[in-house]
């Protein structure tokens, strides 16, 4: 029986990763085995019972693809489910959409991560994803 309140910062690792898993659609038995542990040490990550080890943290963020920042909750987390993660790839392997994309942020002057750019405009603007969808199976 937990006698502390979690604290914020496990609080929202626990909460970023059962985003992670839910967005993935990964089991807890999978992701243990990515980071080399058992499926009882990811339920009590998911739990906030504890968190995970530096090194399984590392593991966990190349894994979902986010940053540990993400994963601490200092940045917004952008993980994307399967379906956003293929038109994430066909988008960084063509040159010709991927310029694109840097000339608009060089028009608009946005100082961002490219990466966490693209992510965004994959889950937030459907129009964008509609047109790279188009793309993709034309």
């Amino acid at each position: 029986m937990r006698t502390k309140p979690l604290s914020e910062v496990t609080k929202t690792i626990c909460d970023n990763l059962n985003i992670c898993i839910k967005t993935k659609g990964v089991t807890q038995a999978e992701l243990a085995e990515v980071i080399n542990s058992n499926q009882q040490a990811i339920s009590r990550f998911l739990l906030g019972l504890c968190i995970p080890k530096p090194e399984q943290m590392t593991m966990l963020c190349d894994y979902f693809d986010i940053s540990i920042d993400q994963l601490y909750g200092r940045q917004e987390l952008l993980v994307l489910d399967n379906d956003e993660n293929a038109i994430y790839n066909f988008i960084i392997s063509h040159d010709e959409i991927l310029n694109k994309i840097k000339k608009s942020l060089d028009d608009i002057n946005l100082t961002t991560d490219l990466k966490s750019y693209i992510k965004k405009k994959i889950k937030t603007d459907s129009e964008f994803k509609n047109y790279i969808l188009n793309k993709m199976y034309k």
